[in-house]
């Protein structure tokens, strides 16, 4: 019998990945909001055969810059 259990039940439609293969994704499409003040979640988003791949390409770079310019305080 489980003490504690959590279930994911986030049907938020993007992810990481999903930003660095499709087109239509923008990056506020994959971020959580949270009740946690200044704290916000990416998931990874769809699983991709390409995984490694993609965060290690230039895609993963332009979006991590990105991120950069967007949270200056972090």
């Amino acid at each position: 019998m489980f003490a504690r259990l959590g279930i994911d039940v986030d049907v938020k439609p993007a992810g990481l990945l999903d930003l660095l293969t499709r087109d239509d994704v923008e990056l506020q499409d994959a971020i959580v909001e949270t009740n946690v003040p200044k704290l916000r979640i990416m998931a990874s988003g769809d699983r991709s055969r390409r995984s490694t791949e993609l965060l290690a390409s230039a895609a993963m770079d332009a979006l991590l810059s990105q991120l950069a310019s967007e949270y200056q305080d972090h």
